[in-house]
This record gives structure tokens, C-alpha cells and sequence, in this order.
């Protein structure tokens, strides 16, 4: 564990080992001695040692990475981070539910439960808040909400202790973030709050009686029960033991969760084994016995301990339980790790990376049963056959593991978030392959398509969010610094421009050669600032230390924050003492630049102590957000040294835009003018024009209806400052004369999906239920579109609503047609995109979304259309019911207006000595004309859609080839007609 010293040794600064160590031993003789001064009642003794502030999940580097990213709006901490302050509890008018009259709180019998599960959550959010934002009063309502829980005196339990303690948590989580970020939190205050979690006082030889709180309903984990139990205790005693400065207690955690003995200088842990007695109940899947507690072997290690928890196979304790509660067992673990690798130590490593190998092993048996791969395209099933399912007792005596539990397989997306801290770590720093990583990096995506971003952990088991809080921007391995304290420990802060010290390269706890940077010598020659890394520094001769002895093939990295995407001067404070070398920039991962000379000579350095300003780049496109800097040195060795780096932007940098343009459904003469919704990914106006004004113009940004006949609608956008022009985009207009008629189809499948319960199929329900929130409902619809008469003019799809509330819901686009009302499920829902149209529903009557240019575009495909309704408000918890088919009355309808006129007639004779390729077609079509004569008159080639309506042609032809453009027409059947004198022959050409 790292405390003063570094971990690592290293072949010089030796001495100042010495003296850390030596710091170390009058650090902990205090400890001893602070113990002696134990103060019982409310008191806490100091039991002191050096922790890294904020320390238990996030470090300031990472509030700042959630900072940065929020600012730049980059996903997906910037979404993650919208929905979480969408709940009322992220608002500094958060009504504080505790009250400093409370002295209780109970789990079990539900004293103050439910106000103080309101409140840690409504604690830590405005916690983030406050440090994104910079708003004070986020902190301030913070801080109310600790003060009015500082006077608990007793936490109650019915029997289950760690889960009573374990609930203390995620206010110390919040309470560390405060405390290491704000002044405005009174140290008496914070003296009080620190007091309650240990109440009736903190003690390494008495266990007090009567009332207690947090630490002493946790401080023994839990000897009889299932280990998610024990480790929601473990975790909260870890997260303690750094809030309060408390090395033992911290210890106390971390030693046991690795299955060592207490420290002698604290109690022991509970003794056992137990023995089991008699079979109590049987299930396919486990035996449950009573038992009787043992006390032969002190610091026994129950369930809580990983190894004992994850088994030497990868599978958990509580696989013959359930799913969930699995997970909960490995969110907790994984909790910790993160927490202890913050304080440098590798609990994620224990055991030969025996976290992983549980939690791979987990997700794929969840997984793989919602989600085929090429590797996996069945749902694996461990047995004792195959060797992948062992048989055991656990470590209480009270379970047998008889076979892996289906109960909760697969709703694994919402509920208990446990993936993107692990991804986060053994991928976002480096450590693993993805091939190592795939099953927990599957359940992650997985869950992010079911579900969205990582929401909040049930109840009080996992802050979540993972998203904003433990996503890592890729090559990002290490962690930014500022610099060290006066206890070696390092201080976190992001890199902001325009400036960046060449020695404060990113930190990594441990592993870092080859991942934050790669220096060919073991030891930092320069013997100065950072003496327990490879890293060559020395005291720089402007101030500061500097980097030297740089090898060709030697790089470092930074992690830094990015404002704006712009162009951006990049120069080098340097010294050379020789001509040769060379420095190379990657950004994000991608090279900046080539290798570029570093000058050497007048006017430029001359020597090794001259110090000058060299231009790596005076135009680099850098993009907004944080990212990693690498720093590569090439060419002579040893030929200069850095000091820092500058970056200032220099200039704009523009950005590509695409055009977003949806199918135009026909026109009838005489329509209103309408906006053909064509949107520019930049957000910037779309402009329009019309090739065949005698059909349509543009009026004031919309178009205008004139007469029959077709024109191609061009949408257009030409950038500005920021932006490229984007490409034009096309759409035909088809209008014709008023023949139309309308018809009501009705649904062919409706059905809806809970997100609150994933595995449950809703197809024989007579309501639709739509609603936000964590645990979304979406309604899904099917229509066939195949006995419409001709083109649609216009579609609406028709719910009746059923319950009273009044509230947006939205349509978006389905392109998977192949789910059926009996099997859709939450988790196996197909993919929507394209939002269609929004309106505010009506109570009690008939709700219309225009769907027209969908449904046209479907009509032109396979003529089967799959629409889903959604609240577009994830912090809306409120239900809209629509009746379904089921109800009988009230059902479903796509209102559809069709033209019904009969197309002109196009003489399909076909030439046997010419042809059409390709066809079908997407883009160019060629007609092959073999027969014709080029040197006599030319001919004329018409291009006709399938109602016989004039849309391109091609006059005085002199080429035994024709070609077509049908990239910008709509799917379905095309005629070209040619023609030369009494020759006529047309061709048929689909288009899709």
C-alpha cells in the first residue's frame, strides 16, 4: 500500500528512500501512541497515515475529467451526466429529508430508511454537481445533508449487521468529495460527522455495547451469510478508513478481503469453521443446512474474502443463488479494488487476477444468453460435466453449490451496475487486451443498448453512473498531475493549457513502463523529482526540473484538456547540446505530426544550458475533450533536453457536416407548403432548392406546391466559421392531382417492454404502457403497408389514450421487422433510431403522430413498418397508456392517404439486343444500346417512375451507352423509355 514511500525500488535516490522510510516508522510509532489516547465517546483516534484526497472513487483527476468532458459535451459524460442531474435529488433545492433530531436509523425495521436513501444519493450528486459546475450551492446542500445525520447514535439492525453498517457508504463517498474540494464544510462540522460514523467511539481493543453506528455494525464483515452481505460491510470500513485518515482501519478491509490475519495493533476478525449440521432445503441448484459457529481458528476468512467469494474457476459464491445478487458480490469487490488501487494498491491483481476471472465469468453466462457472438452463438451453460461448475460448500457451511442459478440470467442491464469500473480499468489503462476483457465489455455495451447509459445501482448498493464517473478517453493509462506533496504522494489535477511541465507526465499506481511511458533505463538518471520512476530528471537550470538523458525511442504521455477544436501551436521549451534529435506528437492516438527536427546552432540552442523555444507545429487540429498527449523522441540520443511544452490555438478549425434528409411523401396540387425536415449534424439551417419550379419553389425556407409533374429537392447547408459545407442531399417530390383515397390498416403486432422487469413479455396486454425514467417502458407497433393502392400522400398513426396524465411522447423509426409480440422482450427489443414525431398526448380520447415520410419510405421498401413510442424524457417517470388490439375497441391505426391515379402508360417492350446493368440498381444505371444507330439522328432516353410521371431525360444522344443516376430516387420500379424515330423500346429497372 502506498503511503509515503513509492512501491517500487529503484537503483538511486536510495537516501531519500531512506528518510521516507524512516518518516514512516515516526508516522506509525504516532499511530501507536494516538491509539493509547483512544477517546471512546464520540472520539476518534487519529491512528494516522497519508491517503491521497479525494481517494475512495474518484480522485481529483477523475472530478476533473468529469468536469472537462461535461464542458465539451462529449458523450458519454456528457449525456450520463444530463440524465443523472435530471433527478430532483441533483438540485440545490433538494429538500434535505434528514434532520439533526434523528439519532436513528434503521435498515431492517425502516427507521429514517427511506429519508436517508433519499439524501446519500441527493448528497452525491449535488457533490459531482458542485465540482462540475463550480456552483456553491450543490456543496452547500451537501453539506446540509451531512449535517443534519451527524447526531446519529445508533444505526439498528435486525440481524444483519454488515448490510446495516454497508449502508453508510455513499454518504462517506460524497462526504470525501466535499471534504477535499470545499472550504465551506466547518471543521467542527466535519469533526461531528466523522464522530457519528464511528459512534460510540473508534477503538482497536473494545468493542463497545449499547448503541453504535456505521463501523461497528461493519468493522467484522459477516461469518454466516451469503458474501455480498459481508463486502457491502468491507466496502464501507475501506471507504471509512481513507475519509478518516485511518490506516488500521483501512487496512482492516484490504487485509481481509486479501484473506490475511488482522494487523496485531486491531481485533481480530471472526474465528471459525463452522460445521454444517442438518439439510434444512433442496433445490436443483443448491442445499441450504443450519450449522454451528466455530471459533478453532481465528481470522478464519468467511465468504467475503475474494478467493472465497470467486472460486479458482472464475464462478462466485452466489452462482447457485441468483444473478443478481452475484453481481452485487462483484460490484462490491470491484468497488473496493478501485478504491485501493487509488491508494497504490492491486487489489484488481489479487490472486492472480482473480476479480476478473470472476467477473468474465459471470457475464458470460448472462450475456451470452440474451446476445449470440461468432465465438459464442449459443447461450453457455456451465456443468459439472464440463469441468466449468464446481460442487462445494461455501465457506460458512450454510449453502452447497450444486448447480449454476438461471434466476436473474440476463437482466443484468439496469439494475446493478458493475461494468464500466472494470472496462475502465484493465482496458481504459491499458492492463489487458479486449480479448481478455470481452465478456464484461459485452455486458457493458449490451447494456448501454438495452437500457442506455449506466444509471444509479439499486437502492444504496452502487453510486453507478459509470459513464460520467469511470469511462476512461482512450490511451488516457495514466493519470494527469500537478505535481507531488510533501509526503511523496501524488497530487491530481488535469493538465490545462497553455502549458504543461515536461516532468509531471502521467502518474500510474503501478505498471507504468510501456503504458504512461517508456524509457530504456531502469532507474531515473537524473536522480531528481520523481526517483522512483524510470524517467530521466534533473533540476532544471530555469527553475522547475527538466527532462534529460532522452533516448532515441524513449516517450512519455500526458493526459490533457482540450477547450475548443481548433488549430493549435505546439513549440518545446528545450536545451541542445547536439544536432540529430527529433520529437514526435500523437493525439488521442493518432499521429500530429511526423518526426520533426529539433534545431540545434544560432539562433536556436547552442548548448545544453541555453534555453529556447522551438515550433513543433504552428497548425496541429486538436479536437475538444480530454485526451492523451504522446510524446515520442527520435534520432540522436541525448541531444536535447525539455523543459515544457506550450499549445495556443492558432487558428479555426472547421468540421465536416452531413445532411439528415428523410423521404418526401407525395404532394397533392394545392398543399399547404411544407418543411421537408432536413437537419445538418452541425445544427446549422438547411436551405433548399428545387430543379423543376413548374412542380415546386422554395418559399420562405419551405416548399411551395405548384403543379403535377416531379423535381428533386435539393437540402443544403454552406458551413460558416466552424464548418465545412456539408454534401447536398436529395430527395424527389412526386405531386399529383387530387385522386386520392384514404385507408385505416390496422396493427399486425403491438406490444410493450418494461425496463423495470426485462425478462417479462407484455403481448397479451390490453394496455401500452410509455414511460421514462431508469426503468423505461416502450410501446412497439407493426403495420403492413401491402394493401395500400399507391403512393403515400400522407400516414398518421392513431393511439387512444387510456390514463389522464398530459405528456410528450415521441415515434422513432424500427428497422428490424423481425420481432413478434409473443417473444419481444425488454432485452432482446430491436434498435430505434430517427425521431419522427413529437406531440403532447391527450387524456381519454384519440392521439395522432404524422408519420407520412416513414411510412412512405417503408412503402417503398419491404412495405413492413415498425414504429416505437417513447417518452423523450428520461426524468419523467409518469405512464401514458394506449389501448392495444387486445382491448378490442380503441385499437391501434396507421391512417393512410394513398393516390389512387392510374399511371401513364410506358410500352415495356424489351429489345433483345440491349440490356440494363446493373439491375437492380442503387446508384448508376447503364442501358446498353447495341442496336442503334449513333451516326443517324440521336435518340432521346426517358426515365419514368412507376406511375408513369416524367422524372430525368436525356435528349440527342450519339452513344451506344446511356447511364442513370437513381441515387438520389426513392426504392421501388423505374421505367427508361428510348426512343429514335418509330423505335421505342423501354426497360424496367428496380431501384433499391
Amino acid at each position: 500500500m502506498k503511503r509515503i514511500t513509492y512501491q517500487r525500488s529503484k537503483l538511486v535516490g536510495q537516501q531519500l528512500k531512506s528518510v521516507q522510510h524512516n518518516l514512516l516508522l515516526v508516522t506509525r510509532l504516532f499511530c501507536s501512541v494516538s491509539l493509547i489516547l483512544l477517546v471512546l465517546l464520540g472520539g476518534f483516534s487519529s491512528a494516522n497515515a497519508q491517503f491521497v484526497h479525494p481517494g475512495i472513487t474518484h480522485k481529483k483527476s477523475d472530478l476533473d475529467r468529469m468536469k472537462y468532458m461535461v464542458e465539451a459535451q462529449i458523450d458519454p459524460w456528457y449525456s450520463s451526466y444530463q440524465t443523472m442531474v435530471a433527478d430532483s435529488k441533483s438540485s440545490y433545492d433538494y429538500v434535505v429529508q434528514g434532520d439533526v433530531s434523528f439519532t436513528e436509523l434503521g435498515r431492517d425495521d425502516g427507521t429514517n430508511y427511506s429519508a436517508w436513501n433519499s439524501d446519500i444519493r441527493a448528497a452525491y450528486y449535488n457533490a459531482i454537481c458542485w465540482y462540475v459546475t463550480g456552483d456553491t450551492r450543490h456543496a452547500d446542500k451537501a453539506v446540509e445533508i451531512f449535517n443534519a445525520w451527524k447526531n446519529l447514535t445508533n444505526v439498528t439492525s435486525g440481524g444483519t449487521y454488515a448490510l446495516s453498517g454497508g449502508i453508510g457508504y455513499i454518504m462517506i463517498e460524497a462526504a470525501e468529495i466535499i471534504k477535499s474540494t470545499y472550504s465551506g464544510w466547518a471543521t467542527a462540522d466535519i469533526d461531528a460527522f466523522k464522530a457519528m460514523l464511528v459512534y460510540p467511539g473508534y477503538s482497536t481493543t473494545t468493542i463497545p455495547t449499547g448503541t453504535k453506528t456505521f463501523y461497528w455494525n461493519s468493522y467484522k464483515g459477516d461469518a454466516a451469510r451469503h458474501g455480498n452481505q459481508g463486502l457491502s460491510a468491507w466496502r464501507t470500513v475501506m471507504a471509512m478508513g481513507i475519509f478518516l485518515d485511518n490506516e488500521i482501519m483501512y487496512e482492516r478491509a484490504l487485509r481481509y478481503i486479501k484473506g490475511l490475519p488482522h494487523r496485531s495493533d486491531d481485533l481480530p476478525y471472526p474465528s471459525g469453521p463452522n460445521t454444517s449440521v442438518a439439510l434444512l432445503s433442496s433445490t436443483e441448484y443448491a442445499d441450504t443446512y443450519s450449522f454451528t459457529a466455530g471459533t478453532s481458528i481465528e481470522d478464519y476468512g468467511f465468504d467475503e474474502v475474494m478467493t472465497n467469494y470467486i472460486w479458482e474457476n472464475g464462478q462466485c459464491q452466489e452462482s447457485s443463488r441468483d444473478q443478481q445478487h452475484t453481481a452485487f458480490g462483484i460490484g462490491l469487490l470491484t468497488s473496493m479494488a478501485e478504491m485501493a488501487w487509488n491508494q497504490g494498491e492491486d487489489l484488481y491483481a489479487h490472486s492472480d487476477d482473480r476479480l476478473l476471472l470472476g467477473l468474465e465469468y459471470n457475464m458470460r453466462y448472462n450475456v451470452s444468453a440474451i446476445q449470440s457472438y461468432d465465438d459464442q452463438p449459443s447461450a453457455w451453460e456451465p456443468t459439472v460435466a464440463s469441468g466449468e461448475f464446481i460442487q462445494r460448500f461455501d465457506r460458512t457451511g450454510r449453502w452447497f453449490s450444486k448447480a449454476i442459478s438461471p434466476d436473474g440470467r440476463g437482466d443484468f442491464s439496469s439494475t446493478r451496475p458493475v461494468f464500466e469500473m472494470p472496462v475502465a480499468h484493465f482496458y481504459g489503462r491499458g492492463l489487458k487486451t479486449a480479448e481478455e476483457v470481452k465478456w464484461i465489455t459485452r455486458a457493458r455495451d449490451k447494456a448501454i443498448e438495452l437500457s442506455g447509459y449506466e444509471l444509479a445501482g439499486w437502492s444504496n448498493d452502487a453510486i453507478g453512473w459509470g459513464g460520467l464517473t469511470a469511462r476512461r478517453p482512450d490511451y488516457c493509462y495514466g493519470d494527469p498531475i500537478s505535481g507531488f506533496d510533501s509526503n511523496g504522494l501524488p497530487m491530481y489535477a488535469m493538465n490545462l493549457l497553455p502549458t504543461i511541465e515536461a516532468e509531471n507526465f502521467d502518474y500510474a499506481e503501478l505498471s507504468r513502463e510501456g503504458r504512461v511511458y517508456h524509457d530504456v533505463n531502469a532507474v531515473n538518471t537524473g536522480g531528481a523529482y520523481r526517483t522512483a520512476e524510470d524517467v530521466d530528471i534533473e533540476t532544471c537550470t530555469e527553475g522547475g526540473y527538466n527532462l534529460t538523458d532522452i533516448e532515441s525511442g524513449e516517450w512519455v504521455t500526458y493526459t490533457l484538456y482540450v477547450p475548443e477544436t481548433a488549430e493549435y501551436a505546439i513549440s518545446m521549451r528545450y536545451a541542445a547540446s547536439q544536432a540529430g534529435g527529433t520529437v514526435k506528437l500523437s493525439f488521442a492516438g493518432e499521429e500530429t505530426t511526423s518526426e520533426v527536427a529539433v534545431p540545434f546552432g544560432s539562433p536556436n540552442s547552442t548548448g545544453e544550458s541555453d534555453w529556447q523555444t522551438a515550433t513543433i507545429t504552428s497548425n496541429a487540429v486538436l479536437y475538444k475533450g480530454v485526451q492523451s498527449l504522446k510524446v515520442s523522441f527520435g534520432g540522436v540520443s541525448n541531444a536535447f533536453k525539455v523543459n515544457n511544452f506550450s499549445l495556443v490555438k492558432s487558428g479555426i478549425a472547421k468540421q465536416e457536416q452531413t445532411i439528415n434528409f428523410f423521404t418526401i411523401p407525395y404532394k397533392v396540387v394545392g398543399s399547404d407548403d411544407f418543411d421537408p425536415a432536413a437537419t445538418a449534424s452541425s445544427g446549422l439551417a438547411v436551405s433548399y432548392a428545387s430543379s423543376n419550379t413548374s412542380v415546386a419553389t422554395i418559399v420562405d425556407g419551405k416548399v411551395h406546391v405548384v403543379g403535377v409533374g416531379t423535381t428533386t429537392i435539393t437540402a443544403s447547408q454552406a458551413g460558416n466559421e466552424s464548418y465545412f459545407a456539408a454534401p447536398n442531399a436529395t430527395r424527389v417530390l412526386t405531386v399529383v392531382a387530387n385522386n386520392t383515397a384514404s385507408v385505416s390498416l390496422p396493427t399486425v403486432a403491438d406490444t410493450y417492454v418494461n425496463g423495470g422487469s426485462t425478462s417479462t413479455n407484455y403481448g397479451a396486454a390490453t394496455s401500452l404502457v410509455t414511460k421514462g425514467g431508469a426503468t423505461g417502458r416502450y410501446a412497439y407497433f407493426k403495420f403492413d403497408l401491402s394493401s395500400l393502392t399507391g403512393p403515400v400522400v400522407s400516414a398518421k398513426l392513431r393511439l387512444y389514450q387510456r390514463t389522464s396524465y398530459i405528456e410528450e411522447r415521441s415515434v422513432y423509426d424500427v428497422a428490424d421487422d423481425s420481432w413478434t409480440e409473443t417473444e419481444i422482450i425488454w432485452n432482446n427489443k430491436p434498435a430505434y433510431e430517427n425521431e419522427r414525431a413529437t406531440i403532447s398526448t391527450s387524456k381519454a380520447t384519440w392521439n395522432e403522430w404524422d408519420v407520412s415520410s416513414y411510412v412512405a419510405q417503408e412503402y417503398n421498401n419491404d412495405k413492413v413498418i415498425t414504429m416505437v413510442v417513447i417518452n423523450p424524457s428520461a426524468s419523467s417517470t409518469a405512464g401514458i397508456d394506449f389501448y392495444s388490439k387486445e382491448f378490442g375497441s380503441n385499437a391501434p391505426e396507421l391512417v393512410v392517404t394513398c393516390y389512387n391515379g392510374s399511371p401513364t402508360a410506358v410500352e415495356t417492350v424489351q429489345n433483345s439486343s440491349s440490356s440494363v446493368y446493373p439491375n437492380p440498381a442503387s446508384g448508376i444505371v447503364y442501358v446498353s444500346l447495341s442496336d442503334y444507330d449513333s451516326s443517324a439522328d440521336g435518340f432521346t432516353a426517358s426515365l419514368f417512375n412507376s406511375l408513369g410521371v416524367k422524372i430525368d431525360e436525356i435528349d440527342s444522344i450519339h452513344s451506344n451507352t446511356v447511364p442513370f443516376d437513381l441515387s438520389s430516387l426513392e426504392n421501388g420500379m423505374y421505367f427508361i423509355q428510348i426512343r429514335q424515330g418509330d423505335k421505342q423500346f423501354s426497360h424496367k429497372v428496380l431501384k433499391r
